[in-house]
């Protein structure tokens, strides 16, 4: 390796590619290979023969100069494998002397890290990002059907048998099994909070927890955990708590929105989505308050800005398009003064709404829809706003605007815009079948009351319908 000692960013022991020598005395010399990768995307290769290391020769890659800089890597038989910070998991087949490279549809921003999986022959390979992970076939570069994604930062993601272990920032484990089981591991390899049978003694306890008898020599935590339901009367919220013990992160948020939508009890930060309008709004703008103030560059200041036009805090966004302090463009300059001149003046008259309206739809139709949500908005048009949001698959948009907005439309006597039309057309836009986003859609279906569409959507063979079907 180099003299300079350069810094290591990664490295990954070969599975394959090593030997086993006899020596005289009857002990045994191992002979393997590691392969070092830098800060410079230069990959070096290590022999280790027993106790002795061998300075590493860097390796001719197949990628060019200047490519973006390679966060992590794995090594599986002929397969290595990297992750850039632009997404891209780049696939280096030996045998073959080939490099493809291939990238999330899902998910943005680097690659943490990559596994592959242990099992022999299995080509599986989980790719982490910050806020979730996605599982590829590295052969046919394919992502499937399985993907993950958290509110809090992933740290660390590891592959059990097929299937992906990681851990989160907020202290907490997932473990996400697909429904058919991997006959290749044992049950006495599986950690105690991942076997079935701790979490069906934790929904025991939350179903009748002082008739549930617990072993003398049994897990300490499920004894506090009977304790601290023996206290908790309501039956839904026992299987709440029952579901954050075990992991089983769908089914503790669909309870939650389910006991929300019957008990109108506050849902978490982590899902303000389902929130009543007036705590929706109310949350937007202290959030819109803290970007206003925050914002590094010009696309952030027009996000802030929009924003605050749909909570109608137009001083706020005159105040933000004038008075930023991140250094502009003259251009950029003389287009914020515009903006909030516009944002200054009144528009009473018809003739000139109707011209406003004109051209915000001709602004979305050339693509600049951020421009032209602002200017429906300024008009009190939030709920034609909301629709082009939606016509354009930005469905996630049209349901916060829709719940901050407190607007009507002034050419018609309507009601305030309903954020239950647009969260009711996004859920059957991604309850399609083989859509990755089942479970958020009914979690959709559950905030509105429709326990029967939620219901439909449950994975084949999962238990959550028999087990809490008396609960709603």
């Amino acid at each position: 390796m180099s003299r300079k000692c350069p810094i290591i960013v990664d490295m990954a022991w070969s599975g394959k590619h090593h030997n086993k020598k006899q020596t005289e005395n009857d002990s045994h010399i191992f002979r393997e290979n590691l392969v070092v990768l830098d800060n410079e995307n230069h990959l070096y290769h290590v022999i280790v023969k027993g106790l002795h290391v061998r300075d590493g020769k860097e390796v001719n890659t197949q990628w060019k100069a200047g490519s973006p800089p390679i966060k992590c890597m794995s090594w599986k038989d002929d397969l290595l494998a990297f992750g850039d910070v632009n997404g891209y998991l780049r696939i280096w087949d030996l045998s073959k002397r080939t490099l493809h490279q291939v990238n999330s549809s899902s998910l943005t921003g680097p690659i943490m890290r990559c596994a592959f999986s242990r099992l022999f022959g299995d080509a599986t390979i989980v790719v982490q990002y910050a806020k979730g992970i996605v599982i590829f076939d590295a052969l046919c570069l394919k992502q499937s059907s399985y993907l993950l994604v958290t509110e809090s930062t992933l740290l660390d993601v590891d592959m059990f048998g097929v299937t992906p272990v990681c851990i989160s920032a907020e202290g907490i484990f997932r473990f996400a099994a697909n429904t058919t089981k991997n006959n290749c591991l044992s049950e006495s390899e599986i950690p105690l909070f991942l076997s079935q049978k701790l979490s069906e003694q934790a929904y025991a306890i939350a179903d009748k927890s002082s008739e549930a008898t617990l072993d003398a020599e049994g897990d300490e935590s499920l004894r506090y955990f009977k304790q601290r339901m023996e206290t908790e009367d309501e039956l839904i919220t026992r299987n709440i708590a029952a579901a954050k013990f075990g992991g089983n992160t769908p089914a503790f948020k669909l309870l939650q929105v389910t006991d929300c939508f019957q008990s109108k009890r506050q849902l978490p930060p982590s899902l303000s989505l389902f929130w009543q309008s007036k705590a929706y709004r109310k949350r937007a703008k202290e959030l819109t308050k803290i970007l206003l103030g925050t914002c590094k560059n010009a696309e952030q200041l027009d996000k802030a800005v929009e924003k605050a036009v749909v909570l109608k805090k137009f001083e706020w966004a005159k105040y933000a398009l004038l008075n930023a302090d991140m250094s502009v463009s003259a251009d950029t300059f003389r287009l914020n003064s515009f903006k909030g001149c516009i944002l200054n003046s009144n528009f009473e008259d018809e003739e000139s709404r109707c011209f406003i309206k004109m051209v915000a739809t001709n602004l979305i139709a050339q693509n600049q829809i951020s421009d032209g949500i602002i200017l429906l908005f300024l008009i009190e048009q939030g709920i034609d706003a909301c629709r082009f949001l939606a016509s354009n698959g930005r469905y996630l948009e049209s349901v916060q605007y829709s719940k901050m907005s407190k607007s009507t439309n002034k050419s018609s006597n309507s009601s305030p815009i309903d954020s239950d039309h647009f969260f009711s057309k996004w859920a059957e836009v991604i309850s399609e079948e083989n859509s990755i986003m089942k479970m958020f859609s009914s979690l959709i279906f559950a905030s509105l009351g429709n326990w029967e569409k939620a219901r439909e959507l449950m994975l084949d063979g999962d238990d959550f319908v028999t087990r809490f079907s008396s609960l709603v």
